[in-house]
């Protein structure tokens, strides 16, 4: 499995109801583990003041069985602590290896790069715009063009760019109708892909004409 689809898939795994049952129980393991931690350590204090000859009897009676053969009172009680310890461990480590299941059972697809090969191999005319951004992301630049086109129905201009490179998409109707990659090398390959047609060309072209509002 990718590492970034796991890793991806944690939030939602940690927000998931499997999960909410986990924390539940977590919780209620860690307050009772807590509890009894709490109490062996002040029974472990109160043996101090107790004869040695009576401590057997009296943590007896607090655990509610008698001290296995070979222990001492205080032995007993500080394993019973590290045991608790123990369980606590245990309780974090269930709980983590219930989200790591749920994430690893449904990985989350990471969106490419908007400037990835792969991304805009799928980018066509006639592609919805919600389609398009869960392929490429949300764009830093979307506005309504319409006004500045003179264009009686709804048109939508979005733009991404970074490292050198931009990408211009106009859509009517929530559909693309046109789009534009340039790179702002001063000399080197561009390629231009526009209302579908891609064409690589070699110069110091930027592409200008399309500007702010590509025209259609």
């Amino acid at each position: 499995m990718d590492l970034q689809k796991l890793l991806g898939a944690f939030p939602d795994a940690a927000t998931s109801p499997y999960a909410f049952v986990a924390y539940v129980l977590l919780v209620a393991a860690s307050a009772a583990i807590a509890w009894r931690v709490k109490r062996n350590k002040n029974l472990l204090s109160t043996l101090e003041k107790i004869p040695v000859k009576q401590r057997a009897e009296l943590v007896a009676r607090e655990m509610g069985a008698p001290l296995p053969p070979g222990l001492t009172a205080e032995q007993w009680i500080e394993y019973k602590i590290h045991h608790y310890y123990l369980l606590s461990f245990l309780s974090i480590l269930i709980c983590g290896t219930v989200i790591f299941a749920i994430a690893y059972s449904n990985p989350k697809p990471i969106p490419p790069k908007w400037d990835s090969s792969g991304a805009l191999s799928d980018l066509k005319i006639g592609d919805a715009k919600e389609y398009v951004r869960t392929r490429l992301g949300i764009p830093p630049v979307s506005e309504g063009i319409s006004d500045k086109l003179g264009l009686p129905e709804e048109a939508i201009y979005e733009r991404y760019s970074g490292d050198g490179n931009e990408l211009q998409i106009v859509y009517m109707k929530n559909k693309v109708v046109g789009y534009v990659l340039r790179s702002y090398g001063e000399i080197g390959l561009h390629k231009i892909i526009r209302n579908g047609s891609p064409e690589w060309v070699i110069g110091k072209t930027k592409f200008t004409e399309a500007g702010d509002a590509p025209q259609l």
